[in-house]
């Protein structure tokens, strides 16, 4: 049994941001954001807290309808994704992974040691020579980060979980032993799994389910939200519970709803005007065995 089916209770979050001066990209993110801590456990509500100070007391006063969610949704804005210096833009398309990648530069000023998006590991380097003296003195680049599993290219036979096992699995480089010049093996090794495992896919043209669970690091996640574009636009997709709900900030003024599909959670999905729209960036999130 996981941990959300014991501790989160009835779906409260019924409205996403609304769309406004081309916020597609930044409100599809942050709404699929608001989606999981609205029904995370207190204790992941204050992981969130922890890595990024602010967001998730925004993210209250929003469910709590304390605080205009336009006013919210531009005080968030200004604070994580229009401070000084910033490359983003608004009133421009930006794609998700470029602001997902900005918003975790955020975090890793405010804290060192990320649990809720970041996956550590370490990158083990070894002589694929037997005879090399050095057999057993393996290399190891300890507390590799990353944030985000960016794939490229999938293929028709392709699934997350494959291409997660393609990325870990170890490979023969043509980095060479300094000791006998024979190839190098590479293999990462995971240290840390993050609360939430985000996954962007650049290209895909392939209309199949995507995985509704993953494994990392011999941690399993369970699908929660996938971020779809298309027709110059982006929407999401959220798992609760066994129910899928659908969200897009230029429809139904913001408003969530429930829908009613076989397979709703696929690399491909086409809208009510048969209009195709890809999945682009999905997000995980660690199941707890009680």
């Amino acid at each position: 049994m996981s941990e959300s089916d014991t501790n989160q209770g009835i779906f409260r979050l019924t409205k996403g941001f609304v769309w406004a001066n081309q916020s597609c990209s930044y409100d599809s993110l942050l709404t699929s954001l608001l989606f999981i801590y609205s029904t995370d456990n207190d204790s992941n509500k204050k992981l969130l807290e922890s890595t990024i100070p602010g967001l998730s007391v925004a993210f209250d006063d929003l469910l709590d309808d304390k605080i205009n969610p336009g006013v919210i949704k531009e005080n968030i804005l200004n604070e994580y994704f229009f401070a000084v210096g910033s490359n983003l833009t608004r009133g421009v398309h930006e794609s998700v992974d470029k602001i997902f990648a900005h918003l975790m530069g955020f975090c890793t000023i405010q804290v060192q040691d990320d649990q809720y998006f970041q996956t550590q590991y370490d990158l083990k380097k070894t002589c694929t020579n037997p005879e090399c003296i050095n057999e057993n003195d393996v290399k190891v680049i300890s507390a590799m980060k990353n944030y985000i599993l960016f794939f490229e290219n999938m293929e028709c036979t392709d699934s997350i979980n494959s291409k997660i096992d393609e990325v870990l699995h170890s490979k023969v480089r043509n980095y060479r032993c300094e000791e006998c010049a024979v190839h190098l093996k590479e293999e990462y090794v995971i240290t840390s799994t993050p609360h939430i495992l985000t996954v962007h896919l650049s290209q895909h043209v392939f209309d199949y389910p995507i995985d509704e669970e993953v494994e990392v690091g011999g941690q399993q996640y369970e699908l929660k939200s996938v971020i779809y574009f298309g027709e110059a636009h982006f929407i999401c997709r959220f798992n609760h519970n066994k129910s899928v709900y659908e969200y897009d900030g230029n429809a139904r003024n913001g408003l969530i709803h429930e829908i009613n599909e076989l397979n709703p959670f696929r690399f491909i999905i086409k809208d009510t005007n048969k209009n195709a729209r890809r999945g682009m960036t999905i997000f995980y999130r660690k199941k707890y065995i009680q």
